[in-house]
């Protein structure tokens, strides 16, 4: 037991004297990676949310928009870029973290943010079939179901942006 605390004394020692450029290049090789994805429950002046049908998305195609963050992007920012590429909206997102979901069995946490929009003119990327606004009452019926959820929950909190 002694050797091994010997062994990790020394340890510390080394790792608390390397520079943190190569403590990080260390940490970046060694420990699991993951996605990290962002929604966005983006509004409209009417109240309604903006639901994308993607044409990627096996099955139910119909869902909140968003995206995978690029490295060293902020993930509000990132949810911005993504809306804008795919919807050619500018939205305002706030900063601050609505929801946070994990999946263990592909590695991806979903950051989800909420945010509005002025503009209700879609320009749609190819990757998006079909877009709109939509209120609680007329969500798609092929909508993904935990995104169906969320939304339930966040019209009933009333708290729009």
């Amino acid at each position: 037991m002694v050797a091994k605390s010997n062994i990790l004394d020394v340890v510390e020692f080394i790792w608390s004297r390397c520079p943190r450029r190569i403590r990080h290049s260390i940490l970046r090789r060694v420990q699991t990676k993951f996605l990290i994805g962002t929604l966005g429950i983006i509004s409209n002046e009417q109240g309604q949310v903006l639901l994308l049908e993607h044409r990627f998305r096996v099955t139910p195609p119909w869902g909140l928009p968003g995206g995978f963050l690029q490295k060293n992007e902020d993930p509000s920012a990132g949810l911005a870029r993504e809306l804008y590429e795919e919807t050619g909206l500018h939205c305002t997102i706030n900063p601050e973290l609505y929801e946070m979901e994990f999946d263990k069995d592909v590695s991806h946490a979903t950051l989800i943010f909420c945010g509005n929009t002025r503009g209700t003119q879609l320009k749609l990327s190819s990757e998006i079939k079909n877009g709109g606004f939509f209120g609680l009452a007329d969500l798609p019926q092929d909508l993904f179901e935990p995104n169906r959820l969320l939304l339930e929950q966040w019209f009933a909190s009333g708290t729009f942006e």
